[in-house]
């Protein structure tokens, strides 16, 4: 008898992986940069502001930046073992913070491929995303990172929690942090692309 195969991992993390001394150095590099308002891609109008969807301050590194290169290197990992996407470059990096009352409702990175046969080569998307969390999970209250399977099954890791962890999983599941009760949460979100 032969068992089916298994489903694709919906995500991989390295649990409190980075050091203390490294999240610190992370996290003050963010820190340096320009931040502004949280944005988010609409169908119609291209990055708006909407408080009602996404309210964090976020920056921005190109993708050759260094902290681009460690989650390319992450992201590199995770789809080498689980995913075998076609990895085309590094799209850039973002450094965001979260205060009481900030959150980002589910949503996906990119849309599920659509790839037809027999069509035009699609452009790159974004196909992994990498996440490093840089505040310890009890120096903050609410700000829950989640996945939502196929299912539509809200999961937490416990590592998500976990300064120093490393989240990569497919763009294109839905994912959401909840609304910050109290305390300061950061992190970097990068994204390789793909197809």
């Amino acid at each position: 008898m032969t068992r089916p195969p298994h489903p694709p991992a919906l995500y991989r993390v390295w649990p409190s992986h980075l050091p203390d001394e490294f999240c610190d150095l992370l996290y003050d590099t963010g820190r340096a940069i320009t931040l502004s308002d949280a944005a988010v891609v609409s169908a119609t109008s291209g990055l708006v502001h909407n408080d009602k969807v996404r309210k964090a301050k976020v920056g921005f590194f190109d993708k050759a930046h260094w902290i681009s290169q460690i989650c390319l290197h992450y992201g590199c990992l995770a789809n080498r073992d689980l995913w075998q996407y076609d990895i085309a470059e590094m799209q850039g990096t973002q450094f965001s913070t979260y205060e009481a009352g900030d959150f980002f409702n589910w949503h996906r990175d990119s849309a599920p491929g659509a790839d037809q046969p027999h069509a035009a080569p699609t452009p790159p998307r974004r196909v992994v995303t990498v996440i490093i969390m840089l505040s310890d999970g009890g120096s903050y209250e609410g700000g829950d990172f989640m996945l939502r399977d196929a299912s539509h099954a809200e999961l937490i890791d416990p590592a998500f929690r976990a300064r120093g962890s490393v989240v990569a999983f497919p763009s294109c599941v839905l994912h959401q942090v909840s609304r910050m009760v109290s305390g300061h949460r950061a992190g970097v979100v990068g994204w390789l692309m793909g197809r």
